[in-house]
C-alpha cells in the first residue's frame, strides 16, 4: 500500500525499466449528447449506445459509426445475440424493437410489455452444456426440400419490415451461416430474457417465440414450515415489484430475478384450527421493502432444450408466414382499393352527368346506358357528353390501365407470394402437428395436437380462397380489357374518326359483343371481388338441408373440411380465423412452460425503497455465470470455498453477482462498521448436485401429492387438506406454493464477501459510479473521488482471492443488510488497498455511468462529463515513460 503522495511516481522494475500501466487506451471521443446506456457485442468489436437525445446509434472499435436511428420512443435497455447479428432495443413503452446489426433495419417488434423494459439478457445454450448423446430429435429442415424460397412480402412507403432475422445461425465466431438451401439449422436454443417495471419477465427462445412468463405480482408465496408447527402466516403476492436485472444460465436450468418490492403477508388460519375459537388469531405481517433476489426452477428449458429448440423454430416461422400473408393481403387490397376507387368515380361523374341531362325524376343507370349504345350504335346526349367530352379518349386509356395494372399485381402477388407462403404455412403445421403426436416428448412444452386442428384447416381453406382469387383475377383481366377496347372504338364512332388500320401501331382489336354484354349484365354495378378482398362482413348463407349435410360429413371423413361456411367468408376475414387459430395454438407452450418456472426461494438482498425514482438510490447489480470458481493461491482457498471438492456437488455453472446498494442501503450498511462505509456485496451460488432441480429428487411423500388439486388446496378442515400439510411438516419440506401447487426448495447455497475501499488516494470518500463482470469471475469498478479534484479510477478486481463465506439459500427472515451484517460477523470481508489488481487512473475527471465491459472482446468504454467516452484494451498495457 502507497501513501497520497506516493501514487503519482511509478515504480522501478527489478530491472531498472519503468511499469506499464494497465489497460491501453485506444480511443477519447466526444458525443453530442451523453450516453445513457451502452452495450459490447459478444463476437464483433461493436459499440451500441443510447444516448438522452432519443438515439441509437452503433459504433466500430475506431469509432467509425456503423448506423443511427431514432427510435418513435427512448431506449432503456440494450442486449445483443449471442451471434452479435442483432441488436435488441427495449423501450420506455414495453415494446422490444430487434435491429440487424449491419443495416440498422427492425427485423421483428415485440409487444409482450405494458410498462418500460428495465433490462434484457440474450443467453445460448452453452456448446458442452448442451452437447448430448441423445440426437433423437436432432432437426433437419425439410422444407426446402419440397417448397421453392418464399418471396419476401411486398414493401411499400409505410410498411414495417418483416422479421426475417435468421434464427438458426450459429453463433460461433467466424462459422458459415445455415445453409437454407440445405435446410441445416443451429442445433443450440437461445433464450431472449426481458423484464419491465410492473414484475413482468417474458423469456422468447430464438428471441421470436414467447415460451414463458413470471409475473412477480401475480405469484404467491408461502414461507417454510416448521414440523409440526402452522405459523398460519403466508407472504402473498409481491407488491409493486419491479424487476432489477435477470440471468438464466447457460445451461437453462436457473433463472435469477432481482426485483424491487415488498413482500405483503396475509393472516391465513391452518388446516384442523377453524372450528378452535380459543386459537389465537394470526396477526397481519408486513415484510421489508426491499431488493429481493428469487431463484425460479427453469429446469423443463434445460430438460426438454432439443424439442423447444424444433417447436421454437416450427412456431418462430409459422408466426412470420402468417405476417408475411398479411403484408401480401394488405398489399392486394390496396391496391385494388385504389383502382376500384378510380372506376367508382368515373361511374358516379356519369351520373352526375346523365341526371343533368335527362327530365327530372328520371333515375340514371349507367349500365342501361351502355347497353343501349351496345345494342344500337346510339349514345344519349348525356353519354355523349361523358364518352367524348368528360371522359374522353386519353382518360378512357388511363383507367383502362389503371384496372389491368391492379388486376396484373393482384393475380402476381397472389400466384408469387401468397400462394406459395400458404403451402409451407400448411406444411409446417402439418409437422408440428406431427410432433404433437410425440406426447412424451412434446406434451410437457404443452404443443398439442388438438389445438393444431383448426389453424390447419383454416390453412387448406385459405389456400381455397387464394385458388378463386387467381381464377378471378385472370378472368377479369381479360373482361375489363375487351371492355375498354370496346369503349374507346365506340369514342372514335362517335367523334367521327376512321379506326386505325389493323396493321397500324393503335390498331384496336376486334371485340365481341357477346363478351361486353356479358361485363355490363352482372358485373358493371358491383365490385368482383368484394366476396373476397371485402372488408365488411357479409349476408349469411342459407341453412343447409340434411342431404347437403350428408354430403358434408361424408367429405369431411375423406379428408375435407368440417365448416363449409367458410365459402362465404372473404379472404380477409379467411386470414383473419388463421391467425386467430394460429395465436391459440402457439400460446400454450407458454401457458405450460410457465406454470413450470416455479420460483424456489427468496433472499432479500439489501433494504430498498420500492419505486425510487433517484439514480443514487438505486442499487447497481451484474450477474455472470463461470463454469468454475477461480482458486486462491493461499493455503486458505479450501476453507473459503470447501465446496469445491464436494463429489457430489453439481458441476453446472456457478452464479456470480456483484451488488452496489444504493444511498439509503449504504447508509444502513455503515452503521454495521464504520470502517467500511458503502461496501460492495459479491454473492456467487453453486449449481445444485444434479445440476437441477426435479420432482424425480423430491421425497416420495412430496411426490405423491405435489402439484395438489387448485380447488382441494383451501385452507379449510377437509382431513384431506390436513393430512397432506401435516405430511410435508413431517418431513422437514420447506414448500412453497404458485398457483396452488407445493414445490420445495432448490437445494442450492450462497457464498458473500463484503468488498470495501480501504485507503486510497484523494482527499474526498470514495463512490463506485458503476461496475461490470469482466470474465473467469473479475469484476470492473469504476471508482471516483467525491473532492473537487473529482478523480476516477478503472479497478479489474479478480474474485477467485476473496474470502467468501456461506451464507445459505435464503435469508428472508434476517434483518435488512443480513447478508452483509453476517460477513463482518464471519470475517468475511475483503479491503481493497491502493495498488490491489489491476488498477489504472483515467485521463477524465467526474467519470460517470454507464461503464460497458466485454470480456469476450476485452475493451471497455468509460463515460465522463462533458459527454466523452474514452474507449480502453483491457488484455493490454501502455508505458507511462510520456508521463514521466
Amino acid at each position: 500500500m502507497v501513501t497520497e503522495s506516493e501514487d503519482q511516481i511509478p515504480e522501478e522494475t527489478e530491472g531498472g525499466g519503468i511499469d506499464e500501466i494497465p489497460f491501453r487506451q485506444l480511443a477519447d471521443k466526444t458525443l453530442l449528447s451523453p450516453v445513457l446506456i451502452a452495450s459490447w457485442s459478444p463476437t464483433m468489436d461493436l459499440l451500441a449506445m443510447a444516448t438522452a437525445d432519443g438515439q441509437l446509434m452503433v459504433h466500430r472499435l475506431n469509432w467509425q459509426r456503423l448506423w443511427t436511428v431514432t427510435p418513435a420512443h427512448a431506449v432503456t435497455a440494450l442486449c445483443w445475440q449471442p451471434n452479435g447479428k442483432v441488436l435488441a432495443a427495449g423501450r420506455e413503452d414495453g415494446g422490444v424493437v430487434l435491429y440487424d446489426v449491419e443495416t440498422g433495419e427492425v427485423h421483428r417488434q415485440l409487444a409482450e410489455h405494458s410498462a418500460a423494459v428495465t433490462c434484457m439478457e440474450w443467453v445460448e445454450e452453452d456448446a458442452e452444456v448442451g452437447a448430448s448423446p441423445d440426437s433423437v430429435f436432432s432437426y433437419t429442415d425439410r422444407t426446402a426440400r419440397f417448397f421453392p424460397l418464399c418471396p419476401p412480402p411486398p414493401q411499400g412507403p409505410e410498411s414495417t419490415p418483416l422479421a426475417a432475422f435468421d434464427v438458426t445461425a450459429s453463433s460461433e465466431p467466424g462459422a458459415a451461416p445455415a445453409d437454407k438451401a440445405s435446410g441445416s439449422l443451429s442445433s443450440r436454443l437461445s433464450i431472449l430474457s426481458s423484464a419491465d417495471s410492473q414484475g413482468l419477465v417474458c423469456l422468447q427462445a430464438l428471441g421470436a417465440f414467447l415460451i414463458g412468463k413470471v409475473n412477480l405480482r401475480e405469484v404467491e408465496f408461502q414461507e417454510p414450515m416448521e414440523p409440526g408447527k402452522f405459523t398460519g402466516v403466508l407472504p402473498q403476492k409481491m407488491r409493486d415489484a419491479e424487476v432489477v436485472k435477470t440471468s438464466l444460465s447457460s445451461d437453462l436450468r436457473h433463472l435469477s430475478i432481482v426485483a424491487r418490492g415488498t413482500f405483503g403477508v396475509v393472516p391465513v388460519t391452518p388446516p384442523g384450527r377453524l372450528k378452535s375459537r380459543s386459537a389465537p388469531a394470526p396477526k397481519p405481517v408486513q415484510g421489508p421493502p426491499g431488493l429481493y433476489m428469487l431463484s425460479v426452477d427453469a429446469g423443463l428449458l434445460g430438460d426438454r432444450k432439443n424439442e423447444l429448440l424444433q417447436v421454437a423454430i416450427q412456431a418462430s416461422s409459422i408466426t412470420t408466414l402468417v405476417d408475411t400473408a398479411q403484408q401480401t393481403l394488405d398489399a392486394m387490397i390496396k391496391q385494388w382499393e385504389g383502382a376500384y376507387g378510380d372506376w367508382k368515380k368515373r361511374i358516379v361523374e356519369l351520373i352526375q352527368i346523365l341526371n343533368k341531362q335527362e327530365r327530372e325524376g328520371f333515375e340514371a343507370n349507367p349500365r342501361d346506358e351502355f347497353l343501349a349504345l351496345l345494342s344500337c350504335g346510339l349514345a344519349t346526349a348525356g353519354l355523349h357528353q361523358f364518352l367524348t367530352g368528360a371522359m374522353g379518349e386519353q382518360g378512357v386509356k388511363r383507367l383502362a390501365r389503371t384496372m389491368d395494372v391492379a388486376c396484373a399485381n393482384i393475380h402476381a402477388l397472389a400466384a408469387e407470394t401468397l400462394q406459395p407462403v400458404l403451402e409451407v404455412l400448411t406444411f409446417r403445421l402439418g409437422e408440428l402437428r406431427g410432433l404433437a403426436r410425440w406426447k412424451a416428448r412434446l406434451g410437457p412444452l404443452g404443443v398439442n395436437e388438438l389445438a393444431l386442428n383448426e389453424p390447419l384447416e383454416y390453412a387448406k381453406q385459405t389456400m381455397v380462397h387464394t385458388e378463386r382469387l387467381l381464377r378471378k383475377t385472370a378472368t377479369m383481366c381479360g373482361e375489363y380489357r375487351v371492355f375498354f377496347t370496346w369503349l374507346l372504338r365506340c369514342i372514335k364512332t362517335l367523334n367521327q374518326e376512321p379506326l386505325p388500320a389493323p396493321t397500324a401501331n393503335d390498331a384496336l382489336p376486334p371485340v365481341s359483343t357477346e363478351a361486353v354484354a356479358d361485363f355490363l349484365q352482372p358485373k358493371f354495378d358491383w365490385d368482383p371481388l368484394a366476396d373476397l378482398l371485402s372488408r365488411k362482413d357479409m349476408d349469411p348463407l342459407p341453412a343447409m338441408d340434411e342431404q347437403g349435410k350428408e354430403l358434408m360429413q361424408g367429405l369431411a371423413a375423406m379428408g375435407g373440411f368440417q365448416d363449409y361456411m367458410f365459402l362465404h367468408n372473404s379472404l380477409r376475414q379467411q386470414l383473419q380465423r388463421l391467425r386467430h387459430g394460429c395465436d391459440v395454438a402457439l400460446s400454450l407452450p407458454c401457458k405450460v412452460t410457465s406454470s413450470a418456472l416455479r420460483i424456489t426461494s427468496t433472499v432479500l438482498l439489501c433494504p430498498s425503497p420500492s419505486g425510487a425514482s433517484d439514480p443514487a438510490k438505486r442499487p447497481m447489480l451484474t450477474s455472470a455465470f463461470v463454469k468454475a470458481p477461480a482458486a486462491r493461491a493461499d493455503s486458505n482457498a479450501e476453507a473459503s470455498t470447501g465446496m469445491e471438492e464436494d463429489e457430489e456437488m453439481g458441476k453446472g455453472p456457478w452464479e456470480y453477482w456483484c451488488l452496489k446498494p444504493g444511498a439509503n442501503a449504504g447508509d444502513a450498511a455503515s452503521s454495521c462498521d464504520p470502517q467500511h462505509s458503502r461496501p460492495l456485496l459479491v454473492l456467487r451460488r453453486r449449481p445444485p448436485r444434479d445440476g437441477h432441480v426435479s420432482p424425480e429428487d423430491w421425497p416420495a411423500a412430496a411426490r405423491e401429492i405435489t402439484p395438489l388439486d387448485p380447488e382441494s388446496f383451501s385452507f379449510d378442515a377437509s382431513p384431506q387438506t390436513d393430512r397432506q400439510w401435516k405430511e410435508l411438516a413431517a418431513l422437514k419440506v420447506p414448500v412453497w406454493t404458485q398457483k396452488g401447487s407445493l414445490v420445495p426448495y432448490d437445494d442450492r447455497a450462497f457464498e458473500a464477501v463484503a468488498v470495501a475501499l480501504g485507503n486510497w488516494p484523494g482527499n474526498g470518500g470514495k463512490t463506485i459510479v458503476d461496475l461490470g463482470f469482466y470474465k473467469d469471475g473479475e469484476i470492473a469498478v469504476l471508482v471516483r473521488d467525491e473532492s473537487p479534484d473529482a478523480r476516477s479510477w478503472l479497478l479489474l478486481l479478480p474474485t477467485g482471492d476473496l474470502p467468501f463465506a456461506p451464507v445459505g439459500n435464503t435469508l428472508v427472515d434476517k434483518e435488512p443488510m443480513a447478508l452483509l451484517a453476517l460477513c463482518l460477523e464471519t470475517e468475511a470481508i475483503h479491503t481493497v488497498d491502493w495498488g490491489e489488481g489491476k488498477l489504472r487512473e483515467l485521463s477524465l475527471h467526474a467519470a460517470i455511468t454507464p461503464l460497458a465491459v466485454s470480456g469476450k472482446r476485452g475493451v471497455a468504454c468509460v463515460s465522463a462529463g462533458h459527454r466523452r467516452i474514452l474507449l480502453y484494451d483491457l488484455e493490454d498495457s501502455e508505458s507511462n515513460e510520456d508521463e514521466i
